[in-house]
């Protein structure tokens, strides 16, 4: 499935500016000192460099080292004159030419900071990549957007997090975007690449490289541009993941995004380096709330106490893009049995008992907890106990189905369920 972006989008996308990209992959200068080129030298495309004489590029470098002379130290604007002749001198038009045929070959799409299409967002975070490789799409300037990150070793609970808030978040048009990593970030892809959102991979490798390898399916998901969805990297094609990549990948995660949400983490962790790159780029941190005494929600307690604000629900993020009152519940409406105690009048799921005259279905839900999402097969033996008999997956998948058609259960992600918030609210 496409981005919904018109045939001149389209063109524009594959273009690949030879140049830039032999100036991103082949001159042997980082980003930081392109970037140089660009605001100190006075280079205004890469394709001028072609037409410059030596003394010009040395002019060049000169001018863009002149501010930093003592942070490089002496003779750095030489040095980078001469690596940047000898690379222009290496590379032929011919290379050039094949260089960016490969990449369309692989299906494999490249922006500079010199394109329209590049990233908003990432333009003005501390140190921009000059390029990034990208298969799909990449995320769309006008729409919101939230990292969802977390521990790689997540409990259950961390997955139902990062699973509930994806879900909502990109049913409601919000770019998801993370590191695919196992854990959080590839439960977060996969639910809202399930709810039909957009869906973004920051990789530590090339974009032509699936890792973890287990991510594949929603890898390959992304790369099609399954609901505009993406894959992006700073790192050039065939590169293998590599420790340090990680650090330098955070930042991209936290600067395509609006709102950094943390799920779970540990105190010591790479969401803390990405929590700390979110604040050196002035975004907004939300940290979803654990027991004090589990180590997995020991960093996001702890950004919380540093300031961090509390996500107890996707409504806390989407009233951040569309007011307060974006998501909420409805009042529970009297003579509703799911929805208030006719005795007390407090609210039901959890404190009423709804009696249905299907006792399969009553066994069912009763083994139904509308705080905490369950997977079938615990479901299953619940089941059991209160029929006292043995209950197939596929009978109890099928009762399911129907306690969700009658809107007494709901499956706020993939494969886990609980009982309706409101009469209704089951239905898919």
């Amino acid at each position: 499935m496409g981005d919904g972006m018109g045939v001149g989008m389209e063109d524009e996308r594959d273009r690949i500016d030879p140049y830039a990209l032999w100036l991103y992959a082949k001159a042997g200068m980082g980003s930081k000192w392109i970037r140089r080129l660009y605001s100190h030298g006075g280079l205004q495309t890469a394709g001028q460099l072609f037409d410059m004489t030596e003394k010009e590029c040395e002019d060049l470098c000169g001018a863009a080292y002149a501010e930093s002379a003592g942070e490089v130290g002496k003779g750095t604007a030489e040095k980078a004159a001469g690596r940047l002749k000898a690379a222009i001198r290496a590379g032929t038009a011919q290379r050039r030419e094949e260089a960016a045929e490969r990449l369309r070959r692989m299906g494999i799409r490249f922006v500079t900071m010199e394109d329209r299409l590049y990233p908003e967002r990432l333009r003005n975070i501390p140190d921009p990549p000059f390029g990034l490789y990208y298969r799909g799409c990449l995320p769309s300037d006008d729409r919101p957007s939230v990292a969802v990150i977390g521990a790689r070793g997540a409990t259950r609970y961390g997955i139902q997090q990062a699973r509930i808030f994806s879900g909502t978040l990109a049913a409601a048009g919000v770019q998801i975007v993370s590191g695919l990593a196992v854990g959080v970030d590839g439960a977060a892809e996969e639910e809202a690449l399930y709810c039909g959102g957009a869906s973004f991979g920051v990789l530590g490798c090339g974009v032509d490289v699936c890792y973890p390898e287990r991510n594949r399916r929603i890898y390959e998901r992304m790369c099609a541009g399954e609901h505009g969805s993406g894959v992006l990297s700073e790192f050039p094609p065939g590169e293998q993941p590599k420790r340090n990549y990680f650090p330098a990948r955070n930042r991209l995660i936290s600067g395509l995004a609006d709102i950094l949400l943390v799920c779970e983490a540990r105190a010591q962790s790479g969401t803390q380096i990405t929590a700390d790159h979110a604040l050196d780029q002035g975004r907004d941190i939300f940290a979803v709330p654990g027991r004090n005494i589990d180590a997995l929600s020991e960093g996001c307690n702890r950004l919380i106490r540093q300031g961090a604000g509390i996500a107890i629900c996707p409504q806390d993020l989407l009233g951040h893009f569309f007011g307060s009152g974006a998501g909420e519940e409805s009042q529970p409406e009297e003579g509703d049995p799911q929805k208030q105690d006719p005795e007390s009048g407090e609210a039901g799921n959890g404190g009423v008992e709804l009696r249905l005259a299907d006792p399969v279905q009553q066994a069912l839900f009763e083994s139904l907890d509308a705080a905490d999402l369950q997977e079938m097969d615990a479901l299953r033996e619940k089941m059991e106990e209160n029929l006292g008999r043995g209950v197939s997956i596929r009978e109890a998948g099928a009762v399911m189905s129907k306690l969700m058609l009658l809107g007494y259960a709901q499956e706020p992600c993939s494969g886990y369920y609980c009982r309706a918030i409101e009469k209704g609210a089951g239905k898919r």
